[in-house]
């Protein structure tokens, strides 16, 4: 607990926020493609994934093969890098004296390669990061919001930034942070559609990640 911090503490979710998880998604079938030794099977995987096909199908792996398969994709270390401005970002939150944190659903071993990919552990700190496999339940659970409330009791405000209405900004709305929508395009794996998820909307959109620094930072 800190009691004396009082300025903000600003939440990111990680896939499709600080980087395009569609990039971490060729990296992995291109990192199956090397352990098999086969390019041509790197480029099988991706173009079937993009039609909405079994990518694992496609190159003829069995049930067990899959699995194997699935593990090496799940556990390399990827060729990912953050968004245009994500830097930028982060960068003049940390001198600002804003608190950060990361919280995201996946796997532990995939996203912690992301976060180390991404080179974020520079500006979040180790106990500031909570995997939904870690933490024991889904973002929308809301343990992780909650215990960074705890540890911030007297904030002088929470943000929490995502891209996902279904899933990002359910709980921060009910506990009355502001919740903020980076708006994404063709690429993003989650489509946005607004108004399906009963108080999942967005309190603001932005286009780019800097513009979030004035929300935050107003002194």
């Amino acid at each position: 607990m800190n009691e004396e911090f009082r300025r903000p503490v600003v939440v990111f979710d990680l896939d499709d926020t600080l980087y395009s998880e569609r990039d971490y998604v060729l990296s992995g079938f291109r990192a199956v493609g090397a352990f098999l030794d086969s390019d041509e099977a790197a480029e099988k995987m991706i173009s079937s994934w993009e039609t909405g096909k079994d990518p694992y199908a496609a190159i003829g792996a069995d049930g067990e093969e899959t699995a194997r398969l699935l593990g090496h994709y799940r556990s390399h270390f990827p060729e990912i890098s953050l968004r245009p401005g994500a830097e930028e970002t982060l960068r003049v939150l940390r001198e600002s004296g804003v608190a950060m944190a990361i919280v995201t659903d996946g796997r532990s071993v995939s996203q912690r390669q992301k976060l180390k990919a991404l080179g974020l552990e520079r500006y979040v700190a180790p106990d500031m990061i909570f995997i939904s496999e870690e933490v024991g339940e889904p973002k929308t659970g809301g343990k992780a919001l909650r215990a960074i409330v705890s540890r911030y009791p007297e904030a002088s405000g929470f943000f929490f930034v995502g891209d996902d209405p279904a899933k990002d900004f359910v709980v921060p709305n009910r506990m009355g942070w502001t919740t903020i929508c980076l708006t994404g395009d063709a690429g993003n794996i989650h489509s946005q559609d607004f108004g399906q998820t009963a108080g999942g909307d967005p309190q603001i959109s932005v286009d780019r990640l800097p513009e979030i620094l004035p929300l935050i930072i107003k002194d």
